[in-house]
């Protein structure tokens, strides 16, 4: 009986067999014969998506952060998570590709929340592959609570009107008060022009 150990690295593997024995004159002879063996660890992925919320609202796009972690001691390949639900839709699936034994990969997958309020039920689904090419589905289970979107509308109070106005008010009669000053000041110029002309003309005669 062989056994493999957990912490066995995949991949090839030489065994040597050595056979003792005695031939018909009692001489002792050895013999050795090398078997290959090709070594598979079993498949450990573990997937996360913490991130998935417990309300949504209707017409709506949401992006869901996954990660995968392979657990095992050896590769896995083409890793990607999509989804699946009657109330929600995506496009696209959120491609992970080769993850290292022991590594870990992330991505995101973009959720459009359809029309439909009520309960909604769904499924995160990893799919990979191992060395051998066999694919491999875990999955993740979720509930959520669809609403209607809350449309919010800005409303300028009165009172924000009222005092708007008085200080238009305000502002017109200052402008009154200022071009009435000048105005003044105009005339004033323009008379002492007059009187400084005049004594000019007088004086000259």
């Amino acid at each position: 009986m062989i056994t493999i150990t957990e912490n066995c690295d995949p991949g090839q593997a030489v065994i040597t067999f050595s056979l003792d024995y005695e031939d018909s004159k009692a001489t002792a002879t050895t013999g050795t014969e090398l078997l290959s063996f090709q070594i598979i660890q079993p498949v450990r992925v573990k997937l996360e998506a913490s991130d998935i919320p417990s309300v949504l609202y209707t017409m709506d796009t949401v992006e869901i952060p996954v990660k995968a972690m392979n657990l095992g001691r050896d590769k896995i390949y083409n890793a990607s998570v999509s989804l699946k639900a009657d109330e929600l839709s995506s496009n696209d699936t959120a491609f992970l590709g080769t993850i290292e034994a022991g590594d870990l990969s992330q991505g995101s997958l973009r959720i459009y929340v359809k029309g439909k309020t009520g309960k909604c039920a769904g499924q995160l689904i990893l799919t990979y592959e191992d060395a051998d090419g066999k694919s491999y589905e875990e999955e993740i289970k979720f509930d959520s609570e669809i609403k209607e979107t809350q449309i919010k509308t800005l409303k300028v109070e009165d009172d924000q009107e009222k005092t708007n106005n008085w200080w238009y008010s305000i502002a017109a009669v200052v402008a009154v008060l200022l071009i009435s000053i000048i105005l003044i000041l105009v005339r004033k110029l323009h008379k002492k022009n007059i009187l400084l002309e005049e004594a000019r003309k007088a004086a000259s005669h």
